[in-house]
């Protein structure tokens, strides 16, 4: 399979626009700093889907508000990249990686611990073993990290959870390993799901109904805890809804917005009939804990 290799160009004013808007069409992006602005790579499949979500992109980035465009638009640079091409240049700089107390994220294709630092194990270690594919998160976002030490501290054996916007299963695989009995996880993307699907299977972890839908519209139950690290445009439009699919006491995780973007998550969740557990900012990025009153 050969991928779409996007080269986001943007100032600094529009930084942050950009990334929530690549947060909600990707599943995976890479940042570097010019020191005149940011520059963002994503990947897209070659597929019959592929120019509709590049003019789409292109469409949201010109319909930014005036403000953040005063330094220029973001414009789009296009390659191609063969999925085995990418898959080997990955490997050079992913690594092993603690996420939490327990939960260690590690490819497929890395001994944990490493040989040459024997002390970094610990008995009580949680391997997540993943082979991401092309464009799917690895964990090393502050996002997922937050959305993992979350579920490390509040996610009780037995839990009932739904994962909103599944992306590569990483969140999908470690509720089951900290001892959750099911987990719904819903993404959009096709490629999501056959990747939440077989990562659950490389971790031998049960449980796992992986769906393609769009948001809670149609879920039935009532569930434990919902964990979204998804944008905040979908993840304010998917409150009401998440409501109605918590049980009382039910936690709702969320993550995948900028620090600044949290006091309105918060303001409607409250508004809503949840109470803040906590709030947690990293790398510039926010994560709400809320529990259903």
């Amino acid at each position: 399979m050969r991928w779409n290799e996007l080269t986001i160009n943007t100032s600094y004013l529009a930084s942050e626009a950009v990334a929530t808007i690549l947060h909600e069409f990707t599943d995976g992006f890479t940042i570097s700093n010019t020191g005149r602005g940011l520059v963002y790579q994503a990947w897209l499949p070659e597929d019959n889907r592929l120019e509709s979500r590049v003019e789409d992109l292109r469409q949201r980035f010109a319909n930014l508000p005036e403000e953040l465009l005063a330094d220029g638009e973001p414009t789009i640079e296009r390659g191609w990249i063969n999925e085995e091409d990418w898959a080997e240049a990955w490997k050079a700089y992913w690594h092993p990686l603690r996420l939490g107390r327990r939960l260690v994220i590690k490819p497929t294709w890395q001994p944990w611990p490493p040989a040459d630092q024997p002390e970094l194990a610990r008995e009580d270690d949680m391997i997540i073993e993943l082979d991401p594919g092309m464009a799917f998160g690895t964990g090393t976002h502050a996002t997922t990290a937050q959305c993992l030490a979350a579920l490390e501290d509040y996610l009780q054996p037995g839990a009932r959870v739904i994962d909103l916007g599944s992306g590569s299963g990483i969140l999908t695989v470690a509720c089951l390993k900290l001892g959750a009995s099911e987990v719904l996880a819903i993404d959009a993307d096709p490629l999501s799901v056959q990747a939440t699907t077989a990562n659950c299977k490389l971790n031998q972890v049960t449980g796992c109904q992986a769906v393609e839908q769009r948001g809670l519209t149609g879920v039935e139950g009532k569930w434990d805890i919902v964990v979204a690290n998804i944008s905040y445009q979908i993840i304010k439009q998917e409150i009401p809804l998440v409501k109605e699919r918590l049980k009382p006491g039910g936690l709702f995780i969320s993550s995948g917005y900028f620090v600044g973007y949290e006091e309105e998550i918060v303001n409607q969740l409250q508004d809503t009939g949840f109470e803040i557990l906590r709030s947690v900012d990293i790398e510039q990025w926010s994560c709400v804990t809320a529990r259903l009153i």
